[in-house]
């Protein structure tokens, strides 16, 4: 058993920023972060583009909030969207006195990219690895704080609640190389363990982005909301198998690269007046339905008419994905088809951070702030998760931490949790997987929808079975967390009967 004053799942830039906050706060409290893999495993580590900040000379707040609510379909909390805006340049300067370095120019301001559904250049970012720049930095920052603990290698398994469900009083883990379940006690839990793009074939997340903080969430009842909302990115690179993707960054959309079909055609003008600089969802459906009307796999990214240097300058993990591909884009066009990308929804929480059970807090892309409404605004996510983990680091700091509590009994708390591979785990997991590719996917419709709901169901009939048969293996218990989240997606698309922001159904 542990105990500490606050446990923060996931070490993102959301999960890393509050435990520094709450450290400068604090010298007193131990703050202990729990990992489910290794730093690099996350979201933000894989982030390219950068952090939307309206410090341009011919941009402003106002304009800033204009693209987030027209990109969002107006369904955002207008007041969240203001809040983030006007608190992002605050989070910038919070990230430097940390010891991220973002690109400048010759003059010393900063360079400020463009990327679709923004009116002004105004992202931040260093390089097209802003999200590695970061992380690397908050984690050098961290040794800092003797207060701060991080511990790798430990999957969350679920909350400890009180004897009325209202109030978190921590969490269990699995510990993975001693393959121990552990309970760890609290005052304050924050979850910040990412999205859930795993539950896809296609996606851009890394392989620990199963869902596990909203589904451990939800199972604790905790108010899920925007579920249908999930984004999918137009630029991927396109591997038949799944397993050599990578991430485009919309910077090159923005510096003028184009989309063109198997003809050589440049078609999202058809669809749009923007063209290339159109909002994700705009893009991503409309690629989908050019595939869909050609019957091709992928179409393609043309960057061969851009300034080689300059390229190679940007963008330079661009060209090196390209170039262990053997392919060159000053001369090749590269294929490209949208991957699941961003979920805009999760657990709904105040602007504090707070979720609808006492001490649980949520932060990052598992929670559901309001921020993004109907589609997430290109490069929003970085600096929504950073003014958040100090708005919810302020409070926690503001109510003092009160004794932790221990007088709850805890399931199998010292049972053994065994390794072993399951080819019946993997099967389920990969019909999973299909099953949302093929129907809940950029383009959905309601016979589909409940074709799906129909096979998940026979699918968690097999799981649960099976689950209960022997001692879970962390494979099963990431299987039962993307059921739980596919089950969600599903459902809030059922229930959204218009098409909305990325959120299409015919």
């Amino acid at each position: 058993m542990l105990a500490t004053d606050v446990v923060i799942v996931g070490s993102g830039i959301a999960g890393l920023s509050a435990a520094l906050y709450l450290a400068e706060k604090n010298s007193g409290k131990r703050i202990l972060i729990l990992n489910k893999s290794n730093y690099k495993e996350s979201n933000s580590f894989l982030a390219q583009g950068g952090l939307a900040i309206p410090i341009g000379e011919n941009d402003n707040i106002e304009f800033h909030i204009t693209d987030t609510l027209n990109s969002g379909a107006f369904l955002n909390d207008k007041k969240v969207v203001e809040f983030v805006s006007e608190q992002s340049t605050y989070a910038l300067s919070d990230l430097e006195k940390w010891g991220v370095e973002f690109d400048r120019e010759d003059n010393g301001k900063y360079h400020l990219g463009l990327e679709g559904a923004h009116s002004r250049n105004r992202i931040v970012h260093s390089g097209d690895k802003t999200g590695e720049a970061i992380i690397k930095s908050l984690i050098r920052k961290t040794l800092d704080f003797p207060n701060i603990t991080l511990l790798e290698n430990c999957f969350v398994i679920d909350l400890i609640l009180s004897g009325d469900k209202k109030s978190c009083l921590g969490l269990i883990f699995l510990d993975n190389e001693t393959e121990q379940k552990i309970p760890v006690y609290s005052a304050y839990t924050i979850l910040a363990g990412g999205g859930v793009g795993q539950v896809y074939s296609r996606t851009t997340n890394p392989i620990v982005a199963t869902g596990d903080t909203i589904a451990m969430a939800h199972r604790a009842g905790a108010v899920i909301k925007g579920m249908e909302f999930i984004q999918f990115h137009p630029t991927v690179f396109y591997s038949p198998n799944h397993l050599n993707t990578f991430l485009i960054t919309e910077a090159l959309r923005g510096y003028g690269a184009y989309l063109v079909n198997a003809k050589g055609k440049r078609f999202l003008f058809e669809t749009d007046v923007r063209g290339e600089l159109a909002s994700r969802d705009v893009i991503s459906i409309a690629i989908q339905a050019e595939l869909l009307k050609t019957s091709e796999e992928f179409v393609f990214l043309d960057c061969r008419h851009l300034d080689k240097n300059e390229l190679a300058r940007r963008f330079s993990g661009f060209l090196k994905n390209c170039q262990e591909r053997n392919l060159d884009p000053i001369y090749d066009l590269i294929p490209i088809a949208p991957a699941a990308h961003y979920c805009c929804g999760g657990i709904e929480t105040t602007t504090d951070g707070q979720s609808n059970i006492k001490n649980l807090f949520a932060l990052g892309e598992c929670a559901y702030t309001g921020l993004h409404g109907a589609n997430r605004l290109a490069s929003n996510s970085l600096p929504e998760a950073q003014v958040f983990a100090k708005k919810c680091a302020d409070f926690i700091s503001s109510q003092g931490f009160p004794p932790r509590v221990y007088s709850v009994k805890l399931p199998n708390s010292n049972a053994r949790i065994h390794k072993k591979f399951s080819p019946i785990i993997e099967n389920l997991r990969n019909e999973l997987k299909h099953i949302m590719d093929r129907m809940s996917g950029a383009i959905r419709s309601e016979e589909g929808l409940r074709t799906a709901l129909k096979k998940i169901e026979l699918i968690n009939h097999e799981f649960k079975a099976y689950f209960g048969q022997s001692s879970p293996t962390v494979y099963q218990y990431e299987l039962r967390n993307m059921i739980d989240v596919a089950f969600l997606i599903i459902h809030s698309s059922i229930l959204r009967k218009n098409s909305i922001g990325c959120f299409f159904k015919i």
